[in-house]
């Protein structure tokens, strides 16, 4: 359970996110294809999920979501 210093306290912990700027300082498309290899979902994932997830826990939806340690990360956390 969390204590009151950790009640609002969320962490995100993403895994690898192919994104544009990745794209603009030259990163070959083949980090994500040998990343994809390694998690559980085969494929990286992308900003938006990443966005959709921050705009659930910014609603009401997630206001019993406290003190805790959120993964997106393809379940890579549950290999």
């Amino acid at each position: 359970m969390a204590n009151e210093h950790f009640r609002d306290k969320i962490a995100l912990v993403t895994g690898t996110i192919k994104t544009k700027i990745q794209a603009r300082v030259g990163f070959p498309d083949t980090v994500y294809e040998d990343d994809a290899k390694k998690i559980p979902l085969r494929r990286v994932g992308m900003p938006e999920e990443v966005a959709e997830y921050v705009c659930f826990l910014a609603s009401n939806k997630s206001s019993f979501i406290s003190g805790t340690i959120l993964p997106i990360d393809g379940a890579l956390n549950c290999s």
